[in-house]
């Protein structure tokens, strides 16, 4: 669950090799689900643009879902790493989820509670309008400082590079 454009890896370096991508959109409905595969492997041109899949009403519990799924195969395939592994499910919206509120909350406690998996939010607000979904991302992230109120996809990715 992400936005933007993906871009190289090489900021990573020299650990890039250890991190693996994956993306799902989402509105009324997820509309697109890219399993994980490794980051350098990512091409800089690959887009995570979230409204080139489709545009709608916000239902955040729909991504949410198809992330427990990607996270949880992840997982399994992954448990007999040679290091530790552990998830960030990157929940960025404007948060005005407008079909249940409640079932976005569940499922967000379902995918805390999976070993090692940390959600971090970002809310997609609006300069000068009240932020709607506020509450809301606040409490589907694991801690208060994996969440975020920006106003611009840059400023997001600044704030979480800095933990």
């Amino acid at each position: 669950m992400c936005a933007g454009r993906v871009r190289r890896a090489d900021a990573l370096e020299p650990h890039a090799a250890n991190f693996q991508f994956a993306f799902v959109s989402f509105h009324h409905r997820c509309s697109k689900v890219r399993p994980p595969r490794p980051v350098l492997e990512i091409p800089p041109t690959d887009s995570c643009e979230p409204t080139a899949n489709g545009t709608g009403g916000t239902a955040i519990f729909t991504g949410q879902e198809a992330a427990e799924e990607v996270v949880v195969r992840f997982m399994e395939d992954d448990r007999r790493a040679e290091v530790p592994i552990s998830t960030v499910v990157a929940v960025l919206s404007d948060g005005e989820e407008g079909h249940d509120a409640a079932r976005t909350v569940q499922v967000a406690a379902r995918l805390r509670a999976i070993p090692n998996t940390l959600i971090a939010t970002g809310l997609f607000a609006t300069e000068g309008q009240p932020p709607v979904g506020d509450e809301l991302l606040r409490s589907l992230a694991s801690r208060p400082d994996l969440y975020q109120r920006v106003m611009r996809g840059r400023r997001y990715a600044v704030s979480f590079r800095r933990r």
